[in-house]
């Protein structure tokens, strides 16, 4: 009798665990924050392959290079959609373009407001941005 209850009981605290993780988790995303301060990881052979300028808006002084891409990777934060659409502008320029982690290449496309699309091999795309360039608090 007591073994039933003993194992009806630890279901209960692993639910539990597992949805203080998880809230713990969704918490840190919608904070803009995750536990990686980068979730890219270290990149090497950074190329843009495509731009799009436009003199609308935050436009005019965005320029995409090699060396601003790796920059803008190198602090981006992991952010949720609700978070990028709350928090973030989104102008009619963007850049896209590759590097390379560890051995697989990845694409990404980066808007002038400061968030990025990053998509691995493989694996589902995900966003990253600049935290320095979040327009609102409130979500």
């Amino acid at each position: 009798m007591i073994l039933p209850q003993l194992a009806s009981q630890m279901k209960i605290e692993l639910k539990r665990c597992w949805l203080l993780h998880a809230r713990c988790f969704a918490f840190a995303l919608l904070l803009g924050s995750c536990a990686a301060p980068n979730p890219v990881g270290k990149i090497r052979d950074i190329a843009i392959t495509e731009v799009h300028r436009s003199d609308g808006g935050g436009c005019r002084d965005w320029v995409a290079t090699e060396a601003s891409a790796r920059k803008f990777f190198a602090h981006a934060i992991l952010i949720t959609g609700e978070v990028h659409h709350h928090g973030y502008d989104t102008y009619s320029c963007w850049a896209r373009g590759t590097f390379v982690v560890g051995s697989e290449i990845w694409e990404w496309e980066m808007n002038a407001g400061g968030a990025a699309n990053v998509f691995p091999p493989g694996r589902p795309q995900f966003l990253v941005a600049d935290p320095t360039k979040r327009v609102a608090a409130g979500e």
